[in-house]
């Protein structure tokens, strides 16, 4: 038997839904830039080699000499795209009984992306927020959470760590939610803050201060026990911080922390399942997290006392 048409097609009315359903919680696709495929799910990426170009072997030449020969190297990463997917069941008998003010289908389509934004924002909380995977990683002589804590010199010191390995200055920071809870009040910031509008430090006061680009609060939670046991509800991104740089636009020789690649966007399908009696409704993404310059980070574990 062979699969029908709404079996290979996605359903375009609930793809659309969920692509515009977006939970601000979700930071997965703005950690790094996201590069589109065009459904290529493996393959590989240059990577130029960084020594030849911190080096220079340029001299003066005498008229009529011949000038040093040099050139630079290059290698090669594999990625391999992962479909990160769900899907629900829907039966006949249910959606004929059901409320209309239910909105039954939306409901479910916005249920199942939900589910896989979750999923992919744990997993490139797991590869990228933990020790071992960056460059340096910084461990804080006093927790920020400490109002003696030397929270602007120690952003300033990984600023310039990175500065000094790669020759780029970090753009971009990242927190966990309990740690921008934290930081807000820090009297560092406070101090800077009642020169202009008083209160809590905002993002935006964060990032002028710091004069980073981007700055990015993770606070996106899950639910860490089985099903059918009392909810124990965690942080996806935990008491912890990270600072790089990240390219502003993909392309060619444009150094960067990592990427986000995409073989396929968020799709939603539906197909009739006889067996079930029920419409199944599926969402689901094709991607892969690289990164391609571990010196163009820093990871800060465990930054305050209380999370």
């Amino acid at each position: 038997m062979q699969p029908t048409i709404e079996q290979v097609r996605p359903d375009r009315v609930l793809t659309q839904l969920t692509q515009a359903y977006r939970n601000p919680t979700y930071i997965w696709d703005q950690f790094f830039k996201v590069i589109q495929t065009g459904g290529a799910e493996t393959g590989q990426y240059f990577i130029y080699d960084q020594e030849p170009w911190f080096r220079t072997e340029a001299t003066i030449v005498a008229p009529g000499d011949t000038p040093p020969i040099s050139g630079f190297s290059v290698s090669k990463e594999s990625f391999k795209c992962e479909e990160y997917a769900i899907c629900v069941p829907l039966p006949v008998r249910t959606e004929k009984n059901a409320d209309p003010a239910l909105k039954l289908r939306a409901s479910m389509a916005l249920y199942t992306a939900d589910q896989v934004n979750l999923r992919l924002e744990t997993q490139l909380a797991s590869e990228v927020f933990t020790t071992g995977v960056w460059g340096t990683d910084y461990t804080v002589a006093t927790k920020w959470d400490d109002p003696a804590a030397r929270f602007l010199e120690d952003i300033s010191e990984a600023k310039e760590i990175i500065r000094r390995k790669t020759g780029r200055e970090p753009n971009t920071l990242v927190l966990g939610a309990s740690v921008w809870a934290k930081l807000r009040f820090h009297p560092d910031i406070l101090e800077k803050k009642k020169y202009t509008k008083g209160g809590a430090a905002t993002i935006q006061d964060l990032g002028e201060y710091l004069e980073l680009e981007t700055i990015l609060v993770g606070r996106a939670v899950y639910n860490a026990a089985p099903e059918g046991a009392e909810p124990e509800y965690k942080d996806v991104w935990g008491p912890h911080a990270w600072l790089g740089y990240v390219a502003s636009t993909p392309g060619p020789m444009q150094p960067s922390a990592g990427y986000t690649i995409v073989a396929r966007p968020m799709t939603t399908r539906t197909w009739f399942d006889e067996a079930r009696e029920s419409t199944m409704i599926k969402s689901s993404v094709i991607a892969d997290f690289v990164i391609t310059g571990k010196n163009l980070g820093v990871f800060f574990p465990d930054v305050i006392t209380k999370a």
